[in-house]
């Protein structure tokens, strides 16, 4: 990998190996409007978390579809169905 965020290539090869294809069937958990931009680009689900000093808008503009105060959070939406 040669290029940072929000260049995808990360997700792409985590998503490879994991044999997530498609990828609307995995979720990307970011604290920047960079890993959402990131995530989006693959077409990953994205969840932001507000410990990265960005805002809930900023992670929504970028693409979040839920924007959490702290990781610990996100049990509280987990489906137990997926």
């Amino acid at each position: 990998m040669e290029k940072g965020k929000p260049h995808p290539d990360l997700y792409q090869v985590v998503l490879r190996r994991m044999g997530l294809v498609p990828a609307a069937s995995g979720i990307a958990v970011g604290d920047t409007p960079y890993d959402a931009i990131a995530a989006r680009k693959v077409g990953l689900r994205a969840v932001g978390v507000l410990t990265g000093g960005f805002s809930s808008e900023a992670l929504r503009a970028a693409g979040c579809d839920l924007v959490l105060d702290r990781l610990a959070d996100l049990v509280l939406h987990l489906d137990s169905r997926h």
